[in-house]
C-alpha cells in the first residue's frame, strides 16, 4: 500500500488553483469546460485527501489503544498469573513445560 504525500497533494492543489485563475480569465468555450472539470477534480481530490487524513487519525488512535491494552494484558493479566503459577507449579508437573513456553512467548512478544 502506498501513502498519499501531503506535500504532493499541496503542490497539485496549488497548481490546479493557478490553472483555475488562468481559465477564469479566458472566455472561450474550451476554457469554460476545462474550468468546470478542473474545479470538480480539485473538489474530489480535496474530499479524498480529507477522508484519507481522517482515516489515518483513526488508525493512529487504534494503534495507541492496542498498544495500551497489550501493555496492560501483558503486565497485569498474563505476567502476574504466569509468574505466580510458575512459583507454585513443581517442575516435574507435566504442564510445567507448557507454562515455561507461555512465559517465553509472553516476554519475547
Amino acid at each position: 500500500m502506498k501513502s498519499i504525500s501531503k506535500s504532493r497533494h499541496q503542490h497539485l492543489k496549488a497548481s490546479m488553483e493557478e490553472l483555475e485563475k488562468i481559465l477564469q480569465e479566458s472566455c472561450t468555450a474550451d476554457s469554460s469546460s476545462a474550468y468546470i472539470n478542473l474545479v470538480q477534480g480539485k473538489e474530489q481530490l480535496e474530499l479524498l485527501f480529507k477522508e484519507y487524513d481522517m482515516l489515518l487519525e483513526q488508525i493512529a488512535k487504534i494503534v495507541q489503544d492496542y498498544s495500551n491494552l497489550s501493555v496492560h494484558v501483558k503486565g497485569e493479566l498474563l505476567g502476574k498469573h504466569l509468574k505466580n503459577m510458575q512459583k507454585l507449579m513443581p517442575p516435574e508437573d507435566p504442564m510445567y513445560k507448557h507454562l515455561r513456553l507461555a512465559v517465553h512467548f509472553l516476554y519475547s512478544a
